[in-house]
C-alpha cells in the first residue's frame, strides 16, 4: 500500500511538472527560437517534439529546458522549490502514519487484555442467599498493572433490563499485577439475603434469573488505562451437580 501510494504521488508530480512547464513555454516560443538557428523546418520539428502530455525525447527535452531557462529560469526555480516542498511534506505524511501503524500494530499484539474466564454458581440458596464466583484472565502477552475490580450479584425478572440495575462503585484492588496468560484467583459474592419460596419457584420455571454485573480496570505496559465490563446470568432449574456455569448476556460485555 505505502509503495502504490508513492508511485502515484511521484505520478502526479510529474504530471504536474509537465503541465507547469506546458503552460510556460508555448510552440511559438520554441519554434521562434529554434527558427532563428536552423529555419523554419528545424523548428516545426522541435516545436512537434514538445507536444503532447508526455516528453517524446531527452535531447528535445533538454534543447526546451535550455530554452526555457533563458528566459523562465526564476519562475521555474520557484515552481521547481513549491513542488519540492509539496513532495516532501506528502513524503513527511505517509513515514508518520506508518510509525503510527506500527506503533498500534504493536501495542495491539503485547497489551494485556483482562476479561471473565470462569464465572460458577456455588450455592443456590444458602444461608446467605445465591453465592457465585469469578475468575478473570490476562489473554495477553504483558502484565496488566493497577488492577481494580467490582462485582455485584442479584435476582430479577427475565429477560433482565439491565438499564434499571445500578451498576457497582466499591472497588476491590489486589496489590499485585497479572501476568500474562494468568489467571486470578476465584472471587466469591453473595446475594446476601435468601430467596423466597415463590421467588425460587420463579427461578426454576425460568421467569427470573441470578445476574452478576461488574466491571475490571487496570493498566497496560504501556501505560493506558483499560476498563472490561461483564454481565453474566443463569436461569434454573439450577442444578449444581450437573451444571454450574453462569452465561454471558449476549450485550453489555465490553473491553478498552
Amino acid at each position: 500500500m505505502l509503495i502504490a501510494r508513492r508511485v502515484v504521488i511521484f505520478a502526479g508530480l510529474w504530471l504536474f511538472f509537465e503541465v507547469v512547464i506546458s503552460l510556460l513555454a508555448t510552440c511559438d516560443q520554441v519554434a521562434e527560437h529554434a527558427s532563428q538557428r536552423g529555419g523554419s523546418e528545424q523548428a516545426q520539428k522541435h516545436c512537434s517534439a514538445l507536444t503532447g502530455p508526455i516528453l517524446a525525447s531527452g535531447w528535445a527535452f533538454l534543447y526546451w529546458l535550455g530554452h526555457i531557462l533563458e528566459g523562465y529560469g526564476e519562475a521555474v526555480i520557484a515552481v521547481f522549490t513549491i513542488v519540492l516542498a509539496f513532495a516532501t511534506g506528502l513524503l513527511w505524511k505517509a513515514t508518520r502514519d506508518l510509525v503510527r501503524g506500527s506503533e498500534q500494530t504493536a501495542e495491539r499484539q503485547l497489551r494485556a487484555y483482562l476479561y471473565p474466564s470462569e464465572g460458577k454458581i456455588i450455592e443456590v440458596n444458602g444461608v446467605n442467599g445465591p453465592g457465585v464466583t469469578i475468575k478473570f484472565k490476562n489473554y495477553g502477552q504483558t502484565p496488566a498493572h493497577d488492577v481494580s475490580f467490582v462485582w455485584a450479584i442479584g435476582y430479577g425478572p427475565y429477560p433482565i433490563d439491565w438499564s434499571v440495575i445500578s451498576e457497582p462503585k466499591d472497588m476491590v484492588k489486589p496489590q499485585y499485577p497479572v501476568p500474562p496468560q494468568r489467571e486470578s484467583k476465584a472471587i466469591p459474592n453473595y446475594l446476601m439475603r435468601r430467596l423466597s419460596p415463590d421467588q425460587m419457584v420463579r427461578l426454576d420455571a425460568g421467569t427470573s434469573a441470578i445476574y452478576v454485573i461488574g466491571e475490571i480496570k487496570y493498566r497496560d505496559v504501556f501505560g493506558v488505562s483499560r476498563i472490561s465490563k461483564v454481565r453474566l446470568y443463569r436461569i434454573g432449574p439450577i442444578n449444581l451437580a450437573e451444571s454450574d456455569g453462569l452465561d454471558f448476556w449476549p450485550d453489555g460485555n465490553e473491553a478498552t
